[in-house]
């Protein structure tokens, strides 16, 4: 009997002791992520070894493991970057470098993105049905935009004369009403002004089945919003590598709703070199946040094959 009662007492404080060390694991600091894994990536613990993938936490004492043909890039909560080569380790160890508020929140953010992710998420606002008929690639719709230095634009079609192109107030008044042979049109000289809300859509001209954008809404930031993006773009763009800085400008687009710049930023830094895992995964939710499924079409296919590799 008292031997089956010590048996009962070790089980217990063992119990104990591994629910402790849950709860310090838990509440551990998360260091840094990982966001590209390819090929075998193990990340190496007193506990034993655990699969890799992209988006997975690392903590102090971690040791980032990647197999002979693999590949693995970390971003440490502070901004740096380091890329671990095949057959290649990294231990995960306090940064020196001390990180800002700013910076912070754009990695808590990417963090966020680099987790498992719904094709519902997104706000519910107007957007263009999946099965909808209409004039496709209508760019910006259902985002903030931090100023009115962008360009509207659609999808031109084989045989239309044209393309009328109409901005309404949030409350449904005409504000502005144009013909345009081109698919696109420059705000800057339409009058926008921050912190109000607008739709706008085009219709086309000269065909059968005319078809129109339906109604897209953008937003332009405050003036104080938008001051407060451009400290973060700075805060980001001090001292860190270029690979990094790019995909954490391109967070903070996405962490502040400008879903429209984020996929700017990440066009652009398309034509440079083939994006990331991460940040394909990136561009593809600014295009659901936009609810631009025509646009995502083919992207998403190729993003699950890649960041399966």
């Amino acid at each position: 009997m008292a031997r089956m009662l010590l048996v009962a007492i070790i089980g217990f404080l063992l119990a104990i002791r591994g629910a402790q060390a849950e709860e310090e694991t838990a509440v551990a600091e998360v260091l840094a992520f990982v966001t590209e894994a390819k090929g075998k990536v193990q990340i190496g613990r007193p506990a034993g070894r655990v699969k890799a993938s992209m988006g997975s936490e690392l903590y102090a004492g971690d040791t980032l493991l990647v197999g002979p043909q693999g590949r693995a890039v970390v971003i440490y909560m502070t901004g740096r970057s380091a890329e671990v080569g095949a057959g290649q380790g990294h231990l995960v160890s306090s940064d020196p470098a001390e990180s800002s508020a700013l910076i912070e929140r754009v990695m808590d953010t990417l963090k966020e993105i680099a987790g498992p992710q719904e094709d519902t998420d997104g706000p519910a606002v107007h957007g263009m049905a999946r099965d909808l008929e209409v004039l496709g690639a209508a760019l910006p719709t259902n985002t903030r935009l931090s100023g009115a230095g962008f360009h509207f634009s659609w999808e031109v079609a084989d045989g239309a004369s044209g393309y009328e192109f109409e901005l309404y107030s949030h409350d449904g008044i005409s504000l502005h009403r144009q013909m345009l042979e081109t698919g696109y049109l420059s705000a800057v000289d339409l009058g926008l002004q921050a912190g109000r809300q607008y739709r706008w859509q085009v219709r086309e001209k000269g065909t059968f089945f005319a078809r129109t954008t339906g109604e897209c809404l953008v937003e332009l930031a405050t003036a104080q919003e938008a001051a407060d993006l451009e400290r973060q773009l700075a805060a980001i763009a001090a001292g860190l590598s270029a690979a990094t800085r790019s995909l954490l400008a391109a967070a903070a687009f996405y962490q502040g709703q400008y879903y429209y710049e984020a996929e700017r930023a990440l066009l652009d830094l398309q034509k440079e070199r083939p994006l990331a895992p991460l940040e394909r995964k990136l561009l593809i939710l600014t295009y659901r946040k936009m609810q631009r499924w025509d646009l995502l079409a083919g992207l998403e296919e190729e993003s699950q094959v890649t960041v399966g590799n």
